[in-house]
C-alpha cells in the first residue's frame, strides 16, 4: 500500500468533489433544456408548478446540507488526524444511521 500524504489526499477529494460539482451542473443544464424543450420556455403553467413545488425541498436539502458540511466535517477531521479513527467513523455512523 503506498503512503500518500495529507495534501495529497486533500487534493484528490478536492479534485473529486470539483468534478462531480460541475457534473451537478451539466445535468442541472440538460434537464432544464428538456423541460424546456417539452413544455415550451414560456407560459407554462405546468413548468412553473414544477419549480414552485420543488423550490421548498431543494431549499430544505441546501441547508441540511450545509450545516452537516459545517459541523460534521471539521469535528470528522480533527478525529481523522489526531489518530482516532474508528473514534471519527463511530461519531459520522451515528449521525448518519
Amino acid at each position: 500500500m503506498r503512503n500518500i500524504s495529507i495534501g495529497a489526499k486533500i487534493f484528490k477529494v478536492t479534485v473529486l468533489i470539483a468534478f462531480l460539482s460541475l457534473l451537478s451542473k451539466i445535468l442541472g443544464l440538460v434537464r432544464d433544456m428538456v423541460l424546456a424543450n417539452r413544455f415550451g420556455a414560456t407560459d407554462s403553467n405546468a413548468l412553473d408548478a414544477y419549480f414552485a413545488a420543488i423550490k421548498a425541498p431543494n431549499m430544505l436539502f441546501y441547508i441540511i446540507s450545509g450545516a452537516l458540511a459545517a459541523v460534521v466535517v471539521p469535528v470528522f477531521v480533527e478525529y481523522v488526524t489526531k489518530g482516532e479513527r474508528k473514534e471519527a467513523w463511530a461519531i459520522f455512523n451515528k449521525l448518519f444511521n
